[in-house]
């Protein structure tokens, strides 16, 4: 869900984010179910080629809301704001009422330092949202 959006005509973005997330970790230690909500902060630069393809460059930061492991609740409010960097390519359709879709795929690295470690994540995004231009 969409919070907050502003768009400036040099292509720059930034959002504000709400969303749940939910899967499963598999790892040689076992395999763990997970669900949880956070928000995102997400800085874009899109550069749009021919009002069709478009190339981004994004970043942004993450705070875990909620976090559940295996049916336990987990308490997350010691931990930090986690961020992310990331690029993409989308495809937009315009349509006539001057709105778009716009299907799109991205690569990002998220990194959380905590209690002294750092993990990193890679993540691939694949999104579809509608746009009115």
């Amino acid at each position: 869900m969409i919070l907050f959006s502003a768009f400036g005509g040099s292509g720059l973005a930034v959002e504000t984010l709400y969303r749940s997330k939910r899967g499963t970790v598999r790892s040689y230690l076992g395999t763990s179910d997970y669900q949880g909500t956070e928000l995102e902060l997400l800085l874009t630069s899109r550069t749009v080629v021919d009002d069709l393809y478009v190339f981004n460059f994004f970043g942004g930061f993450t705070k875990a809301l909620s976090y559940t492991s295996n049916g336990s609740d987990i308490d997350v409010s010691s931990v930090p704001l986690g961020w992310f960097y990331g690029a993409g390519n989308a495809i937009q359709v315009p349509f006539t009422d001057g709105s778009a879709a716009e299907v799109s795929v991205g690569y990002d690295s998220a990194y959380l330092q905590y209690n002294g470690d750092e993990s990193r994540v890679d993540h691939l995004r694949i999104g579809l949202r509608f746009i009115q231009l």
